[in-house]
């Protein structure tokens, strides 16, 4: 397989040729030991058949580092074998790091991401949704205060969060650098901005209102 590389808005392979990729999005946002969909020899036969080259490997934090510094190996077994498959069928990986909401919270409110230990909510209880899942990057203090703490780098037994995170990444980085397979790292998905989030929603809709009125 080609090393993919990107050249102005384009991606192009080792011989310089500009490349387009066809793929989908296969996540994983339950809490498990592996990945959650099977993704063996005939998934990828049929998946590289039917013109498909890429996929974007969505994985969360909870299951890769369920303690501090203690990374599931079982998991990780799972994603190594769909990187060997891949390799073998000329499918390219983007692996990313996914979250909704910071975390899954337990199964309360409908996101996945960081595992419990890395959830500071001071003290703040989750809730289940009103309307739609992603209310509460507006409105729910929990994922304020976990955001809040990740974006301060607060300290779990003794080492800050985002520096967990980038350990995280570290290992990750190691693990799959030498593979062909490898596209590219999404290292967070669709970040939030914490308690701003109200704040920054607030001006959005009275700029809005301004410039409708207008």
């Amino acid at each position: 397989m080609d090393r993919i590389t990107t050249r102005s808005l384009h991606f192009v392979d080792s011989a310089g040729r500009i490349r387009i990729f066809n793929g989908m999005n296969i996540d994983d946002k339950l809490t498990g030991d592996k990945f959650r969909y099977e993704l063996d020899e005939k998934f990828f036969s049929e998946y590289r058949a039917n013109g498909f080259n890429l996929i974007r490997l969505a994985v969360q934090w909870a299951n890769i580092e369920p303690a501090p510094g203690e990374y599931s190996e079982s998991y990780l077994a799972s994603i190594d074998g769909i990187f060997r498959l891949a390799e073998k069928y000329g499918v390219y990986i983007l692996l990313d790091m996914h979250q909704d909401l910071y975390s899954g919270f337990g199964g309360v409110g409908g996101g996945d991401g960081a595992p419990g230990w890395a959830c500071l909510t001071g003290g703040v209880k989750p809730k289940p949704y009103k309307f739609v899942w992603a209310e509460a990057y507006v409105f729910g203090k929990w994922v304020h205060n976990c955001f809040d703490a990740f974006w301060n780098n607060t300290p779990v037994q003794g080492r800050g969060l985002q520096d967990r995170y980038a350990d995280l990444w570290r290992m990750m980085a190691r693990r799959y650098a030498g593979s062909p397979a490898l596209f590219g790292y999404d290292l967070l998905n669709e970040p939030a901005p914490g308690s701003a989030a109200k704040k920054m929603v607030a001006r959005l809709a009275a700029s809005g209102a301004r410039n409708n009125h207008d």
